[in-house]
């Protein structure tokens, strides 16, 4: 694998002054070898290459910003060359210029590519990458402290045969292309606002994403240098927020931002909070094409979470309290058809005592208790004339009778409280960020607009996923 990242124009003009145009550029007149080993400098820096040389481990090889890891950039896709005529490649270019005093053609052969590569393998060519390419984002100003993470599955169409003994397993799982009927495998992508990836993994079919930022977090904070991960914030989704992951990010140190799921207490702590203190107003985040973008408000609230306290940010948007407004009316008037059905099919029944009739209604209280629609049930006697000599249907009326008495359960479904559905109205539209970044540094409107931001990772998805059906 062979990354270059582009160095300043200004790094590669002093770069190239003073040298033949047969000297520069591997032969080309167009300079390219300096321009190539220029990138390569500024993409690792003199500070990290100690740490790269820790990486690759062996102190008899050159570390990664060194001339054979250097070398291998000829063999990218565009002009492919054999390994074993690198050397040759490599004979009319002026080596010490392009790689540093004392290298020559010879030193670059097959062999020492070979350990070069060897040692790449060794380290991982995945945590060698991501510490370049945040080298180099830092370098260039692209600016790379929020991270985002978010994961998508490959659909595979064909025969996978199983494998249990392979490191990645095409499995089905949770299809993300809504094709659960055929073999997957999961691909991870921690990239920046920009949408450049700064780190991706491929996982099983079957993973969870609640895993994957697990594993994330612990393999790409060992990439990372002290420095960088104080300046990193990881961004993911609510998969992200659970109690294991929040200790995770505790101990590592290191920031984070992400949508706190429902599931736990404090966020509806949080929105009550919300609604009986002060809101920020942001407004629309986004100046676009639309007549109408939409409006946020904030509400700065804490929780903790186990043992350790966390920023909640209640997020209010009138266009998401739109969109539930029609969802949260529909499912009233399933819960009204539901606990109507349910009272006409009691009615329908007939009970030999009092106390068959309260067994049978009490599911139905229960079911009513959990509102929004509460039944009121009440079990009515009523007298019933059957035949004398047992017979079933109704006796004529000259014919000899029993009065026998029965239990009917009856009853109304009453309308909610007003003020309930007002209430729960106005959750409607609500969301909570939950962090540890300082509030001062980082208001309600910037962790906003960072959250919104997993976009870009999912733009890289949708690019990724479109060369695949090109080439299928």
């Amino acid at each position: 694998m062979s990354t270059c990242f582009p160095s300043s124009p200004a790094s590669v003009r002093s770069s190239s002054a003073g040298v033949s145009g047969r000297e520069r550029g591997l032969g080309e007149p167009d300079g390219r070898g300096p321009a190539v080993a220029a990138a390569h400098r500024a993409a690792v820096g003199d500070r990290e290459c100690d740490r790269f040389h820790g990486l690759l481990g062996s102190a008899a090889l050159p570390p990664l910003a060194g001339p054979a890891h250097r070398g291998l950039d000829p063999q990218h896709p565009g002009r492919p060359h054999p390994l074993y005529r690198v050397a040759e490649f490599y004979e009319d270019t002026a080596t010490e210029h392009v790689f540093g005093p004392g290298v020559l053609a010879e030193a670059l052969n097959d062999d020492a590519l070979a350990r070069a590569l060897d040692k790449l393998a060794a380290a991982g060519p995945r945590l060698v990458y991501s510490a370049v390419a945040a080298r180099a984002c830092l370098l260039e100003g692209i600016e790379s402290d929020f991270l985002h993470y978010d994961t998508t599955s490959f659909s595979l169409f064909g025969d996978y045969p199983d494998d249990p003994s392979g490191e990645l397993q095409l499995t089905r799982g949770y299809s993300k292309d809504n094709h659960p009927q055929i073999k997957q495998f999961i691909l991870g992508i921690l990239g920046n606002r920009q949408g450049i990836p700064i780190w991706s993994d491929a996982r099983d079919g079957n993973s969870e994403d609640t895993q994957a930022n697990a594993d994330v977090i612990d393999a790409f904070c060992a990439a990372l240098s002290p420095e960088q991960l104080r300046r990193t914030v990881y961004v993911a989704d609510s998969k992200l927020v659970t109690t294991d992951n929040l200790q995770r990010l505790h101990d590592l140190q290191l920031r984070f931002l992400s949508h706190l799921p429902d599931t736990f207490g404090v966020s509806a702590a949080a929105k009550e909070a919300a609604l009986a203190g002060d809101w920020e107003d942001l407004g629309p985040l986004a100046h676009n094409r639309r007549a109408h973008p939409a409006h946020y408000r904030a509400s700065e609230q804490s929780g903790v979470i186990a043992g350790h306290t966390y920023r909640l940010v209640v997020i209010a948007s009138d266009h998401l309290a739109e969109r539930k407004r029609a969802t949260f009316e529909a499912h009233l008037a399933k819960k009204r058809a539901a606990a109507e059905k349910a009272l006409a099919a009691i009615g329908k029944r007939r009970f030999e005592s009092l106390e068959a009739a309260g067994e049978a209604a009490a599911p139905l209280l229960a079911l009513s208790d959990r509102g929004p629609f509460h039944l009121r049930l009440h079990i009515e006697e009523q007298t019933r004339r059957v035949a004398a000599d047992g017979r079933r249907g109704r006796p004529r009326k000259d014919a000899p009778a029993l009065e026998v008495a029965e239990y009917v359960v009856t009853g109304r479904v009453e309308e909610p409280d007003p003020a309930f559905l007002d209430h729960e109205r106005s959750l409607l539209g609500m969301f909570v960020l939950i962090t540890d970044l300082d509030r001062n540094q980082y208001p309600a409107a910037r962790l906003l607009q960072e959250y919104r931001d997993q976009g870009s990772v999912e733009q890289r998805f949708a690019f990724l996923k479109d060369c695949q059906r090109s080439r299928n």
